[in-house]
């Protein structure tokens, strides 16, 4: 393989390594749990409501893109259901 070949392999892998990283961190389970003890939370305290709304936003959006990277590469390692 000559040069080009080799960074582009590289950069592959460390993008699927970060899509794997993200997908297991918002699909696992401690997330899922830490996640419903905030919304408890949030009752009492409308700065924790309003950071909570803007992280869902992100979290959509996220996930969104871990959907269309999964539909574009269904082989990666956490793509499959």
């Amino acid at each position: 393989m000559n040069k080009l070949e080799q960074k582009a392999l590289r950069q592959i892998n460390l993008n699927e390594g970060l899509i794997s990283l993200l997908a297991k961190f918002f699909l696992g389970g401690k997330f899922r749990d830490g996640m419903r003890e905030l919304e408890k939370m949030k009752k009492d305290d409308p700065e924790l409501k309003a950071g909570l709304a803007s992280f869902y936003q992100n979290y959509k959006m996220i996930k969104n893109d871990i959907d269309n990277i999964c539909a574009k590469y269904p082989n990666l390692p956490n793509c499959k259901k």
